[in-house]
């Protein structure tokens, strides 16, 4: 079942300067799925389409940096509290072995 009628474009062009909006209903929100938001982006053309993307992918970069630095702060704050164990492989090996 297609929830497409949930969706309305607008697009305004003055002078050049587009405007491209893509209006959601809010009573959808929740069966809203990643197939009905790829639908609704598939009526965008090209160029609009292409900034979805880029705006995705930049948005992907930050967020996994984000998700770096939390675990580099778990890191430093196990280091801290002397939760980390330093040694040869071995050394790691034998200790997990004895778990």
């Amino acid at each position: 079942r297609s929830h497409f009628k949930h969706f309305k474009l607008i697009k305004i062009n003055w002078y050049d300067r587009k405007v491209t909006t893509l209006k959601i209903d809010p009573s959808c929100m929740q069966t809203l799925t990643v197939g009905n938001i790829l639908e609704a982006i598939s009526v965008l053309d090209f160029e609009d389409q292409l900034f979805v993307v880029e705006t995705l992918q930049k948005r992907m970069v930050e967020l996994r940096r984000k998700q770096i630095v939390l675990r580099i702060q778990e890191a430093e704050e196990n280091y801290r509290l002397g939760k980390v164990r330093t040694g040869s492989i071995e050394d790691l090996m034998m200790d997990s072995s004895d778990d």
